[in-house]
């Protein structure tokens, strides 16, 4: 059992105990082959501890002690924010009391605006009744007067006419008679009294004329003056109209921004970009929700947010629409699946919840979900479980869209639309509420899943550590197995090297005792060509004798020159060959220890720098071999000792009878000379090989402890192998025992 006083260092805990145990790696080896494989275990080994220092850094900096955190995890457009803003509501989340009552006392003021801008229009139309009327009168006034005025100027008109008539009369009838003349001279004549009552009817007309023109101008006063009334009392009402009005758009808009919704997404995948918090106090029960981004995101910040959401939350919920379980990726693309296995590994509880997306009222049954939805929703607790174990626990159904809208306050939107279609269907919003499931998904917050939430949240908290210590062991174990393979693959390829290496020394040896022959018969046949020619000259036994040996001693320098010549290309071919096995050899270590580095499926760049090459200097080795070969070669092939060999066991001896038939048979004389060459020439040959045979023989040593050598370094290369997977093995084993150790601190 691990000691540790305050929960929160547990962090801090793990880390000493992680140094603790890399120093039981670091010990006083002399051995420099040791000490150089340790400092590359522990190298990686101090890799793996950096990336557990940062991971609990980051789970110390996101984690939470004090308040139980839950987070909503999911696609895009599963409905996470919808059933955040309905358990907001529900559960009275005090941000949200704060806008729906900020919602409620703009709502009324709203209403007391458009109350206002009603009486307003009420007032207006009643002025414009009213002046209406009394414009009616002083038009109808104006029309009478205006035909008087027009009655009376055609009156005038024709009294104007007859004045001028009867004016145009007089003078001629004052002409006609003297009675004519003393009447209009007294002023008795008839016509000149009509002319004078017309003249005092026309001052009469004209005095109307004038007390129309008064009567008219001060009806058009009077409708002017009306009209000025009227614009005025419109004006300053359509002025407070205008006002009201603008008042009520602000007041609107600032409805809108208190209207429950705002956080539900529209359907586009970067909708949600951060994690919201939803604090509540319920019961002295402390709890958060998390509205997280959709995971099909692959911003890096979009998901560091979601890392460090996860990493806090003590509960996640997987919210789904699709009935289903989550689909897995490719090799190219990560899938659903892969994305909460590796978000949600480390987490204490998971649920999963179906979403029903319902929009129609008609979709919402008393049963939220068919047969067919049933069975998949089986599959996927079943997938869920497998993927994630015993912390998954089940998955709940709800339908959270008609939730909300039996809540929300909505305004001028389509929520309020919706809510008013709902609402008809079910003729209450309670009834709605039930239907959707939510109000028990609520209660079981509130009544099963934050009860007990101090445990939970130390609980989870040390699970998540343990998790880190899983992930490193994961990795450890995984990079482990690979080195276990990858030295038995070594072993093999070793033993098929070995067999390689063995067979070039056979090859050299062959390819030596096939240049001797092939090189000596070409000595024997050059020679004997030699001799035949000077033996046509028909020279005598002497002389035949001296050529021989002059011949002799040209051809073995010859031939040691070839020879030497073709040894040394051999012992270079010999170089190759065995080069290329042990580049053959490095080179598929290397592309093996590529292999199983490149094989780990976790998230950590883990490479062995394992030295396929170190210690082993191949041209040198080599090169010593081929010296050493080189040297035997020109101390066997020392012309001056092949002479005094091939001189030794000349026997050019011709009898005296042979000798006296052939001074007097020249052709006998040749023949004989022939025979003698032919049978010297082989001994000289089969001499020659077998004393190269057996000095070759001495190459052997030399050779084969060179390749001993080469043997031995290609088994360091595989004895480093092994030592680091042991180290590696070990800390693993460690590893296991510190992450039982915090987990069953964590349970306690």
């Amino acid at each position: 059992m691990i000691d540790i006083k305050s929960p929160s260092k547990v962090y801090m805990v793990i880390l000493d105990e992680v140094n603790k145990l890399l120093e039981t790696f670091e010990n006083q080896e002399s051995d420099e082959e040791i000490i150089k494989v340790q400092k590359e275990a522990l190298k990686k080994l101090n890799e793996f501890r950096r990336e557990i220092q940062d991971s609990l850094l980051q789970l110390e900096k996101n984690s939470e002690w004090n308040v139980f955190v839950m987070a909503f995890y999911g696609e895009t457009n599963a409905g996470k924010s919808t059933l955040i803003e309905t358990l907001r509501i529900l559960l009275s989340e005090p941000e949200k009391m704060r806008e729906r009552q900020e919602f409620a006392r703009l709502f009324e003021e709203y209403n007391q605006i458009q109350r206002a801008n009603d009486e307003c229009q009420k007032s207006l139309s009643a002025i414009m009744d009213e002046s209406k009327e009394e414009m009616y009168k002083i038009e109808n006034e104006l029309h009478s007067v205006s035909d008087q005025m027009k009655k009376n100027e055609s009156e005038l008109s024709a009294i104007k006419k007859d004045i001028d008539e009867l004016t145009a009369a007089s003078k001629s009838e004052k002409k006609s008679s003297v009675r004519n003349f003393f009447l209009y001279l007294f002023g008795r004549h008839p016509t000149q009294r009509k002319i004078m009552e017309r003249s005092n009817e026309l001052t009469v007309k004209q005095n109307d004329i004038v007390t129309i023109t008064l009567m008219r101008d001060k009806l058009t006063q009077s409708k002017e003056k009306l009209i000025n009334e009227i614009d005025e009392k419109t004006k300053e009402l359509i002025n407070k109209k205008e006002q009201l009005t603008n008042q009520a758009v602000y007041i609107s808009e600032q409805i809108t921004a208190c209207a429950d919704g705002r956080i539900i997404g529209d359907g586009r995948s970067d909708y949600t970009r951060t994690v919201t918090n939803y604090e509540f106090d319920i019961n002295n029960q402390k709890f958060a929700l998390l509205d997280l981004p959709g995971i099909e995101g692959n911003e890096k910040p979009v998901l560091d947010n979601i890392n460090m959401a996860v990493q806090k939350a003590h509960v996640v919920f997987y919210v789904t629409g699709k009935p289903a379980p989550p689909q897995t990726g490719d090799e190219k693309v990560e899938g659903t699946l892969e994305k909460i296995k590796k978000h949600l590994g480390q987490q204490t509880e998971v649920y999963s919840i179906f979403n029903k997306r319902v929009k129609n009222p008609n979709s919402l049954k008393e049963k939220l979900i068919d047969e067919n939805e049933a069975e998949s929703l089986k599959d996927l607790d079943k997938t869920m479980r497998k993927h994630l174990g015993d912390q998954y626990k089940h998955c709940i159904l709800l339908s959270a869209y008609p939730a909300f809208l039996s809540q929300a306050n909505c305004w001028q939107n389509e929520y309020e639309t919706k809510k008013e279609k709902f609402i008809e269907h079910f003729e209450s919003p309670q009834l709605l509420l039930e239907k959707s499931k939510v109000q028990s998904f609520s209660s079981l917050l509130v009544n099963d899943i934050v009860i007990n939430s101090k445990t939970k949240i130390k609980k989870s908290n040390f699970k998540k550590a343990t998790g880190v210590l899983g992930q490193t062991r994961e990795g450890l174990r995984q990079i482990q197995e690979n080195f276990t393979a990858f030295h038995k693959k070594l072993i093999k390829t070793k033993t098929t090297t070995n067999a390689q290496l063995d067979e070039a020394i056979k090859n050299l040896e062959n390819r030596f005792s096939v240049v001797t022959h092939r090189e000596v018969e070409n000595f024997k046949n050059k020679l004997r060509n030699k001799i035949y020619e000077d033996i046509d000259t028909d020279i005598n036994n002497k002389e035949f004798k001296a050529v021989f040996e002059n011949r002799t001693k040209d051809g073995i320098k010859k031939l040691q020159n070839t020879l030497t010549k073709n040894f040394i290309v051999e012992i270079d071919n010999f170089k190759d060959e065995v080069s290329n096995i042990v580049k053959k050899y490095q080179k598929y270590a290397e592309e093996l220890l590529k292999v199983y580095n490149g094989i780990n499926k976790f998230d950590r760049k883990f490479e062995l720098n394992i030295d396929i090459k170190s210690g082993i200097n191949w041209v040198g080795m080599l090169a010593s071999v081929a010296g050493s070969i080189v040297g035997i070669i020109l101390l066997i092939s020392n012309p001056a000792g092949w002479v005094a060999l091939a001189l030794g066991i000349v026997g050019l001896i011709i009898s005296v009878i042979k000798a006296f038939w052939g001074f007097l048979n020249h052709n006998y004389r040749k023949s004989q000379q022939r025979k003698s060459a032919d049978e010297n020439i082989e001994k000289m040959g089969t001499k020659i090989i077998n004393e190269i045979k057996k000095n070759l023989a001495e190459t052997k040593k030399p050779v084969r402890s060179g390749i001993e050598d080469i043997k031995n370094e290609l088994t360091k290369t595989i004895n480093r192998v092994k030592m680091i997977n042991d180290i590696l093995a070990k800390a693993e084993k460690r590893i296991v025992e510190l992450a039982v150790a915090i987990k069953t601190e964590g349970e306690h």
